[in-house]
């Protein structure tokens, strides 16, 4: 957690109170504008965001924890500040391995 205080009104940290309480993946949209978007996305210990695929170009970072990101190809363990590039039609799903928070930003 950043030594820094989050605003109680931010989307992150709003993200992050709901998923004490949550049985799946939280997300949030952060931003959206023109085809471009930021959604927050909440994940348990061992919680998997299943398969799913994206029509536009993403990215997922971590900010927080650590989560795997796998397709049919590949198994990646991604960690604090890591990131990937989600291939357009490919499908995919992201498992954490600890409580984690991260940024998919899509467009």
């Amino acid at each position: 957690m950043s030594k820094y205080p989050i605003p109680a009104d931010s989307t992150i940290e709003e993200v992050m109170l709901k998923l004490k309480s949550a049985s799946g993946p939280v997300t949030k949209n952060l931003y959206s504008s023109n085809g471009f978007q930021v959604i927050v996305l909440g994940l348990n210990a061992g919680e998997l965001f299943p398969d799913h695929v994206t029509k536009v170009p993403a990215k997922l970072t971590v900010l927080e924890g650590s989560v795997v990101y796998q397709d049919a190809d590949t198994s990646v363990p991604l960690f604090c500040y890591d990131e990937i590039d989600i291939p357009v039609d490919k499908v995919h799903s992201v498992l954490a391995n600890r409580r984690s928070i991260c940024l998919l930003i899509r467009g």
